[in-house]
């Protein structure tokens, strides 16, 4: 019987080999497409959870009142960790993370940009990173030890290091020698922490002055927590309050007036699964995800599935008339309604597994491109690990019984009589076939809708004033400050080069994610307040092109190591309570240092300068401070001539060899900078135009499939018509006009549907440009259009048919 099905179904297949083509292809593509979404979304679902204690590893995150507005940071002071350790047994563990850029020198005496991270010695116990060499629980244990990765061991070492092999690190121009006591496996893609140099925290207590590592007031550490079995989380959150009574409020009481400290401060526990898409982008280690991404895209996996159904149950039926005869055939000579369905349901299961196997095809080709497009490493090998090859087969069976299920009872509920009479069909049937094609539809221009507001919300953001010019600017991080000791000569050898305008230095600039809020004070008012803090010379303003609302710019005296003046921007004037730019000029702001409110680093507001955004448009712009000090400057803004850039950076990359020629020459450009602060939202666009695409093309497939159907239906009518002298234009026209209804119906349905996913993604935006209407009409007119073509083409083939070849056996 199997046997007898089997064959059938691949004469089916060779008789209609155009229409099963179609049926197919249209299939393995929304099974393509899906999967692929599937793979992305499992890889930003699955960040993490490698770590074999992931359920029970918790970071320890700082929520604060500053001001009108409430500040989540995943940073906190360094002596959290330990007093956790000692008061409270629910941890079992406890790991601090600082992190730095440093010099690290080459074999070849050559001084590189490095990132580098500090860890106590329980990193590796907490963590399930995997040694090459070493032992994980003391590694990390004596000041001035580091643990690198296989990666940097070959470009640092040439391979594995021999033992007692020493990488030299420059801090401000010290170079202090560490010892390498391990070598890890480089971390994997799908890792919030990303490190390839790990020092002792050991080494942080002799680099930093002792205060920032002892003070509850610190904000520079990462603290994690692995938690002992059992631990009700939600309570022992509660419990972890009582530090804020007893260590973090008598510090900031001097600083800021509260009733109620646990207003002011709360410790929250945020699990490690779920920092990578519920984490904020200030502060982090690496740029998150976006939890709204992997909703819309799950949505949108979904979906084409279903259209994919659809379309293979439409173009199925679609054909039915033609088996019409070939049922009323098999049930005159015996063939129960069971067998039928088991025949159609057999052939559609067929034709569902060669998809599936084109579709993996498909995949295999296009995963490389797509993981290059996202900066992924995902694999088609993904898909047969845990529970995954179950989830892909499932959703296969159910595509496969969903698509072929209305075509099978559809085709076996023929009655011989009425088939053999020439009946087909019903209206129910036809209502039915109608509804699924408005709801392909209804998906299409939906995310017709949701591509075109994405791409001009990037478009916002691209075109938006961001008070400063980003172009033509050229940056070079500083890691080693003793770089600055020939500042002048350097500057000047900098400005003697044709390409370049003007040169600054700075301690960030915009687009730098390190910005850090420090309590400030005005003469003769107890208030204190938390700008972040920036300090710059003469040239800063100017070289960024920012606009200065009132007073002037810092004068070449004004930027020393020992006088303080300071330019604030319009968010700090109002956050200090004067009425107008004019109001803060002259006014003395002064930085908190002591606990008992004291204050120093006293000095004039010479400037107030417009608000710029120096993070990104999914941050309000924060009050801020410039200060004219010198202290702390590692950065060098360059600006230069647009026309060639590249040629611009390159005469700045032999000044500064010839300046530091131990030192590899690093830069970058800011507006790429800006564009990278971005880059989630521009991947989203790119890949939910390319999901658009693919899904108008499969409901047009489908409409072929229905409109097919229709003329199938009506092809005597249309015979009788044309008889009766009506054109090839009024065929079409009536045909037409029927689909038409179907894609208004569609655009009404649709539009509700993208105006809400569309509100809940604009609202991550402080600065974003409302729905336009135009952004609906033109989807409603490429969705029409679109129908419109693949109908007319269709109807205009059988307009054409002679009548008398539809009629002759009439």
């Amino acid at each position: 019987m199997i046997r007898s099905y089997l064959l059938i179904a691949l004469r089916v297949l060779k008789k209609n080999t155009l229409f099963s083509a179609i049926n197919i292809i249209g299939l393995s593509i929304g099974l393509a497409a899906s999967i692929i979404i599937y793979l992305w979304v499992y890889d930003e679902l699955g960040y993490d959870a490698f770590h074999e204690n992931s359920d029970r590893i918790y970071r320890v995150e700082r929520d604060m009142q500053m001001e009108d507005e409430r500040i989540h940071v995943p940073i906190t002071a360094p002596p959290v960790g330990p007093k956790m350790g000692e008061y409270y047994p629910q941890v079992k563990a406890f790991v601090r993370i600082g992190r730095d850029n440093v010099m690290v020198e080459d074999e070849n005496r050559q001084y590189y940009n490095e990132r580098i991270v500090y860890a106590d010695s329980s990193f590796f116990n907490v963590f399930s990173f995997r040694l090459l060499e070493g032992n994980k629980d003391d590694c990390l244990k004596e000041p001035y030890t580091i643990a690198i990765s296989e990666s940097y061991a070959m470009k640092y070492f040439g391979g594995r290091p021999g033992e007692g092999s020493v990488l030299n690190i420059s801090y401000g121009g010290n170079i202090q020698p560490f010892r390498v006591t391990a070598v890890f496996e480089d971390f994997p893609h799908n890792s919030h922490l990303q490190a390839d140099l790990i020092a002792s925290f050991a080494s942080l207590y002799s680099l930093r002055h002792e205060q920032m590592m002892t003070s509850w007031m610190a904000s520079s550490i990462y603290t994690y927590l692995l938690l002992a079995p059992g631990t009700e989380v939600g309570l022992f959150e509660q419990t972890i309050q009582e530090l804020v009574d007893d260590y973090f409020a008598p510090e900031f009481r001097g600083f800021i007036d509260f009733d109620d400290p646990r207003d002011f401060l709360r410790l929250e526990l945020m699990p490690l699964t779920d920092i990578h898409l519920n984490a904020s982008r200030v502060w982090e280690m690496e740029s998150p995800g976006s939890r709204t991404s992997v909703r819309v895209f799950s949505l949108v996996s979904m979906l084409l599935l279903v259209i994919a159904g659809i379309n293979f149950m439409n173009l199925s039926t679609a054909r039915a008339s033609r088996r019409a005869r070939e049922v009323g055939v098999r049930k005159v000579s015996g063939a129960s309604r069971t067998q039928l369905v088991r025949q159609f349901l057999g052939e559609s299961v067929l034709f569902s597994l060669i998809s599936l196997v084109i579709a993996m095809i498909i995949i295999e080709l296009a995963l490389p491109w797509f993981n290059d497009f996202t900066g992924k490493s995902v694999s088609i090998a993904t898909l047969f690990r845990g529970w995954n090859p179950v989830i892909i087969v499932s959703a296969w069976l159910a595509t496969a019984f969903f698509a072929g299920a209305y075509p099978a009872f559809f085709l076996s509920s023929y009655k011989p009589v009425d088939v053999l009479k020439g009946k087909k069909g019903t209206e129910g049937s036809q209502l039915f076939r109608r509804a699924l094609v408005v709801g392909q539809f209804a998906v299409s221009i939906g995310l017709i809708i949701c591509s075109l507001t994405v791409y001009r919300q990037l478009q916002y953001i691209n075109s938006k004033d961001l008070g400063y010019n980003r172009y033509g600017l050229i940056n070079i991080p500083v890691e080693n400050r003793a770089n600055f000791n020939s500042w002048d000569v350097l500057k000047e050898d900098l400005l003697s080069v044709p390409e370049v305008d003007n040169v600054t230095r700075s301690m960030v600039i915009p687009t730098d994610m390190r910005y850090m809020d420090n309590p400030h004070a005005l003469r003769d008012d107890p208030e204190t307040w938390f700008p972040v803090v920036n300090r710059a010379d003469d040239r800063y303003i100017p070289v960024f092109g920012m606009r200065l609302l009132a007073g002037s710019n810092f004068t070449p005296e004004m930027v020393s190591d020992t006088l303080v003046y300071y330019i604030i921007n319009d968010a700090a004037r109002r956050m200090f309570g004067f009425d107008t730019p004019v109001d803060a000029l002259g006014q003395e702001v002064g930085l908190r240092t002591g606990r008992g409110g004291e204050t120093s680093y006293w000095g004039p507001v010479v400037g107030v300068v417009e608000d710029f955004h120096y993070q990104p448009l999914t941050e309000m712009i924060q009050p801020m401070v410039i200060s004219s000090s010198t202290a702390g400057h590692n950065s060098i803004t360059v600006r230069v001539d647009q026309a060639d850039m590249a040629r611009a950076n390159q005469l700045i990359g032999e000044v500064w060899n010839r300046h530091f020629p131990s030192q590899v020459y690093v830069s970058d450009f800011v507006s790429q900078r800006f564009d990278r602060l971005h880059l989630t939202e521009r991947r989203l666009q790119m890949i939910l135009l390319m999901f658009t695409i693919l899904s108008i093309f499969v409901a047009c497939l489908g409409l072929l499939g229905l409109s097919a159907f229709s003329v199938e239906q009506r092809v005597k009518e249309i015979g009788i018509r044309k008889a009766m002298g009506a054109g090839v234009t009024q065929v079409v026209a009536l045909v037409t006009k029927e689909f038409s209804k179907l894609v208004l119906v569609s655009c009404l349905t649709g539009i509700p549907l993208a105006w809400f996913i569309l509100r809940e993604w604009l609202n991550n935006f402080p600065y974003r440009r409302d729905m336009e209407f135009w952004v609906f009409a033109a989807a409603v007119l490429i969705g029409f259009a679109t129908a419109m073509i693949t109908v007319v083409l269709q109807t205009w083939k059988a307009g054409r048919v002679n009548p008398v070849e539809t009629l002759k056996y009439e």
